[in-house]
């Protein structure tokens, strides 16, 4: 028989770690500087662009080449003008391959040494905010940022922030846009808006939980708050005695 899976109570488990102040500097429209290279906020449609590209950046940061890295931060830098340079790029012309090579060569030793800092910057932090939407369900749409995204959250950022679409889109950062959405439904009522919990801390947590329950001991959650989390069947039927040690800590408090 499958053993029951142990459950953990959400406020027992941190929230993942966000950088709280690059996600306020993004929203306020901050550039940040690694080494001689300045990057500003990625803006509302930067990533569609990146997508339109099939970017190696966006999509494997971590194995991907110097000159996909350039392609991304020279369609960031340069905005809307980049967007002759990928309409080439899909008809096949090598206007972005050559704009990219020219930027590489440019920063390439200030894109190594910060390459870390610069994924945080133009791919984590952006996103803090759509991070706190509720997840919905499984898409299978080939392109994440099409015109459908653009026109449904770019029409909610429009309207949250007193903005032209076309403000949304190039120059309202990314980081803005997500969180005036997640703003958006926790006004209207949306359940489950919020920061998540710290991923890599809630698999160690239902691990040890997982330990417990099979030895019959109490979790630290049934200890401190007793009279709310009972014994599980699962932890009875390992050790009977469980009950007892409840049972006292519940009266004691």
């Amino acid at each position: 028989m499958t053993p029951v899976m142990a459950a953990v109570p959400s406020w027992y488990i941190p929230i993942k770690k966000v950088d709280y102040e690059a996600e306020a500097l993004q929203f306020l429209g901050a550039r940040s500087t690694f080494g001689r290279l300045v990057l500003p906020a990625p803006f509302g449609c930067y990533f569609t662009l990146l997508e339109l590209i099939t970017s190696k950046f966006f999509l494997s940061p971590v194995d991907c080449v110097g000159q996909d890295v350039a392609k991304a931060l020279h369609i960031l830098t340069a905005g809307r003008d980049s967007l002759p340079d990928i309409q080439s790029a899909l008809a096949g012309g090598d206007r972005l391959d050559r704009a990219a090579a020219k930027f590489w060569r440019r920063h390439a030793a200030d894109i190594t040494t910060h390459y870390a800092k610069i994924v945080e910057w133009v791919l984590v932090t952006p996103c803090e905010g759509f991070d706190m939407l509720p997840s919905g369900p499984e898409s299978n749409k080939p392109f994440w940022f099409d015109a459908e995204y653009l026109a449904g959250h770019g029409s909610i950022a429009a309207r949250a922030a007193g903005a032209t679409l076309d403000d949304v889109m190039w120059r309202l950062p990314f980081a803005a846009v997500g969180h005036l959405i997640a703003a958006d439904a926790r006004r209207e009522g949306v359940k489950g808006v919020g920061r998540k919990p710290d991923k890599e801390a809630l698999a160690r947590e239902l691990a040890a939980a997982q330990v417990r329950e099979a030895a019959g001991e109490l979790h630290p959650w049934q200890r401190k708050y007793p009279k709310r989390y009972e014994p599980t069947k699962q932890q009875v039927d390992a050790r009977l005695e469980i009950l007892k040690e409840w049972e006292e800590l519940k009266n004691a408090n």
